[in-house]
């Protein structure tokens, strides 16, 4: 939050008709079951309308979100292909350049 008046918050778009997931439904649930028992219906049903709004708009929140939502499973392994020389030719070794296969050569400097 910003402490000057005349700079608003940076919200992100979030259009009124669209479906509350049902993830922010029960976060948003569990934000005011402490306040149930002791708000009226009419100041829940102002908080909730908040914490929806804010909770979809405002960019911390809504990166937040974004990470705890579900994501579609892997369908394959993570292993990268690395392009290794022929498999005619030796693999590098741990003196070689592994990019170009070049043996190096001479000795370190400062010894």
């Amino acid at each position: 939050m910003t402490d000057d008046p005349k700079r608003p918050e940076p919200q992100l778009p979030r259009p009124e008709d669209a479906p509350l997931d049902p993830l922010l439904q029960r976060v948003i649930a569990q934000a005011l079951a402490p306040y149930e028992r002791h708000a009226s219906p009419a100041l829940l049903q102002e908080m909730r309308a908040l914490l929806e709004d804010y909770l979809v708009t405002h960019p911390y929140p809504a990166g937040l979100y974004r990470q705890l939502r579900a994501r579609a499973p892997v369908n394959e392994s993570s292993e990268v292909p690395r392009a290794w020389p022929e498999p005619t030719e030796a693999p590098p070794t741990a003196g070689d350049d592994a990019e170009t296969g070049a043996a190096r050569s001479g000795r370190r400097s400062g010894r």
